[in-house]
């Protein structure tokens, strides 16, 4: 009874080790940060007549990215971060209510209603469903809206390196410090000029000399 005991210990402790060096094994691009029920979305939403262009993006991993204007226009995204269990969670239930997971929409024909969306939808293991749909879509705007808080962190982290009201101004000597070399160096040798009795508009008078501090 003792021996089969621990031998189960054993094989329990062996699986967790094996898990765990799998787990390692992985690289950390690949990793999945979140449960989002494998459905990767690239939303590229573009509004011409007023050139507007938004792309947002979700791959099967748990991360959300984001770009605006060129690097929307050119599909790169920059930027991309992990979705938390709660986004995930609202993800996977809009992914089970949208319709484009049953089927690829027919692309809308020509006409002048935007804002023109351009959809990319995976699941994994899948065949991927590309279509462009016109004029206000429900769907996209209840994607986006899930995606906001997590995209968020961008402008958070740009604010945080930002200077604050309450930090206050910085200290003299760190304000007296030359920006540039050059700036420095030219400092260095008016000091000496002065020392010497020069100015860099000509020699100093006797008093001017005088008025110096030692």
């Amino acid at each position: 009874m003792v021996q089969e005991a621990r031998r189960l210990i054993l094989l329990v402790a062996c699986a967790v080790l094996a898990a765990c060096a799998a787990d390692r094994a992985v690289p950390a691009a690949q990793r999945t940060v979140a449960d989002n029920g494998g459905w990767s979305l690239r939303l590229v939403i573009r509004r011409p007549s007023t050139r507007q262009y938004e792309l947002y993006e979700v791959d099967a991993r748990g991360y959300a990215g984001y770009a605006g204007g060129l690097d929307a226009m050119n599909g790169e995204v920059k930027h991309r971060f992990p979705m938390t269990p709660e986004v995930a969670k609202q993800y996977r239930e809009a992914m089970a209510q949208c319709p484009w997971t049953q089927g690829k929409p027919e692309d809308l024909g020509p006409g002048h209603d935007e804002p023109l969306t351009d959809v990319s939808l995976q699941a994994v293991g899948g065949v991927e469903r590309r279509f462009t749909l016109r004029g206000p879509q429900p769907e996209a705007d209840r994607f986006v809206a899930i995606l906001k808080p997590v995209l968020a962190q961008r402008h958070d982290r740009v604010l945080d390196k930002a200077p604050r009201a309450t930090d206050g101004p910085r200290p003299a000597a760190e304000q007296a410090k030359p920006r540039h070399r050059w700036a420095a160096a030219r400092g260095r040798a008016g000091e000496a000029d002065v020392a010497a009795g020069q100015s860099p508009d000509g020699p100093l008078s006797a008093a001017t000399r005088l008025r110096s501090p030692p």
